[in-house]
C-alpha cells in the first residue's frame, strides 16, 4: 500500500516517486505478496523507478502467477508472446492467457481472443475470438470493444451486424481509443440514420460488468 501511495502520489501528503514505490514493492514482493510481485514486474518491464529489465520482470510475473494472480498471468503471457525476458513461446503465452482469461481478467481475455483471431499459438477460430473479446468488452476493455466491433462489421465469428459494430466501436472511441474513430466514420457510410440512432442508444445503455459477473 505504501508502494501504491508513492506510485500514484497523494495530493498534499506524498509526492509521486517511482523509485520509492519500487523499493516498497520490492519489500512486499520478497515477503511473497503476489500483487507486489506483479507490480514490481510491471516496473521492471517498463523501466519505472528501476532500470528496465525484462528478465527480472518475467521472474516476478512468474512468482505472482504461481500464486494464481490473474493480472500476472496475463503479463507473463505477454512476456512469452513477445520474448521479453524469456524465450518467445506462443504456446506458453496462450497457456497463461487462458489461465488469466478463465479467472475473468479482462486484459487476459482480450489477449486470449486475439490469439484465436490471429492463430497465434492456437488454431484460428473466429467464434472463440468473439467469445473472449465479448467477455473483455463487457468489462469495459476498449481494445476488446474495438476488435469485437470489427468482428461484427466483417461477420467474423458472428453474423454481420453494423448496429452492434457501431455500438462497440462507439464505446471504444468514448475511451479515447483513436483507432475506433475512423472505423466509426467508415461504418456511418454504410448505415441508415435509424441504425446509427439505435447503435448510439445501445451505447448509452451499456453498463460494464465486473470480473465474475
Amino acid at each position: 500500500m505504501i508502494g501504491d501511495a508513492y506510485g500514484n502520489g497523494v495530493a498534499g501528503l506524498i509526492p509521486q516517486d517511482y523509485a520509492e514505490a519500487a523499493k516498497w514493492y520490492h519489500k512486499a514482493a520478497e515477503k511473497g505478496n503476489a500483487q507486489a510481485e506483479d507490480d514490481l514486474g510491471c516496473f521492471y518491464a517498463n523501466g519505472t523507478g528501476v532500470l528496465q529489465d525484462y528478465s527480472a520482470a518475467a521472474t516476478w510475473f512468474r512468482k505472482a502467477s504461481d500464486q494464481g494472480l490473474a493480472s500476472a498471468e496475463t503479463h507473463l503471457g505477454f512476456s512469452y508472446a513477445n520474448g521479453n525476458g524469456v524465450t518467445q513461446d506462443y504456446a506458453e503465452a496462450v497457456k497463461w492467457y487462458r489461465k488469466a482469461a478463465e479467472q475473468g481478467d479482462a486484459q487476459g481475455q482480450f489477449c486470449f481472443g486475439f490469439c484465436y483471431e490471429t492463430g497465434i499459438g492456437v488454431a484460428r477460430n473466429y467464434t472463440e475470438a468473439v467469445n473472449w473479446y465479448r467477455k473483455a468488452a463487457e468489462q469495459g476493455d476498449a481494445q476488446a470493444q474495438a476488435n469485437l466491433a470489427k468482428c461484427y462489421s466483417n461477420g467474423n465469428g458472428v453474423m454481420n451486424d453494423y448496429v452492434e459494430a457501431y455500438k462497440w466501436a462507439n464505446l471504444a472511441a468514448a475511451q479515447s481509443l483513436e483507432v475506433a474513430k475512423p472505423f466509426l466514420r467508415n461504418l456511418e457510410q454504410k448505415m441508415t440514420p435509424e441504425q446509427i440512432a439505435e447503435a448510439q442508444r445501445r451505447s448509452r445503455e451499456f453498463k460494464p460488468l465486473k470480473a465474475g459477473d
